[in-house]
């Protein structure tokens, strides 16, 4: 199987989908970051732990890019949804059994962020246009776990989940606590130390060829 997970910022695929993809090490894994988080103006030492991170799950291929990280619903400006596209298009090969990307819900993940929905608007366009080909699609799909509580599997509105093994979920955070620079984030999400999701949820569209038993089906 070949697939493509596109996300927003360079821990993303990690935190929503690390588990699956290090299980799926067997597929050939294309993974692409376009934006930089915090505005940081030294992106390159995150740009470093990206790659390292993608060659530990065994990506075939992978980029991280520097467009404008913001948080605001009222930030999102329409030319960097082009320049999305087209840095989508530079990277990825024209047909993937799979896609992944952000969640189709306005909460994203955890909260609304502008980098995730327009990531999410971005690759919706190119498969509607057949800019790109896929089987099937597949969207993050988390909700809140509360106060002081991490992120959980959306399984009201999930349509797939993987469930994560102990060494899988200490692989992937040993992973995503080299994110070094996220931690103030992830910790106030409750999702630097061991207590992430053990679940990793999908909400599928346009599937059109079956997944792997690894994907436990949630809703029809």
């Amino acid at each position: 199987m070949k697939a493509l997970a596109v996300v927003a910022h360079s821990d993303d695929h990690i935190l929503w989908m690390g588990g699956t993809i290090l299980r799926l090490n067997r597929w050939m894994w294309h993974i692409l970051s376009l934006c930089k988080s915090h505005n940081s103006e030294d992106f390159e030492p995150k740009r470093i732990i990206f790659d390292q991170s993608c060659r530990q799950l065994g990506a075939a291929k992978y980029a991280a890019n520097d467009l404008k990280d913001y948080q605001s619903r009222d930030a999102m400006e329409c030319h960097q949804l082009t320049r999305m596209k087209e840095e989508i298009l530079a990277f990825a090969d024209s047909t993937y059994d799979f896609v992944f990307t952000h969640s189709v819900h306005d909460n994203c993940e955890y909260g609304f962020h502008a980098n995730h929905a327009e990531v999410r608007d971005a690759v919706n366009q190119l498969l509607k246009g057949a800019m790109i080909r896929t089987e099937g699609i597949l969207h993050f799909c988390y909700k809140p776990g509360g106060c002081k509580k991490p992120v959980i599997g959306d399984l009201d509105n999930a349509s797939y989940k993987t469930e994560l093994g102990s060494a899988e979920i200490a692989a992937k955070t040993a992973i995503k606590r080299s994110f070094i620079w996220a931690e103030g984030d992830l910790r106030s999400l409750s999702l630097w130390d061991n207590d992430e999701p053990k679940i990793e949820a999908f909400q599928a569209r346009s599937l059109k060829l079956e997944l792997p038993s690894d994907f436990v089906k949630v809703r029809p």
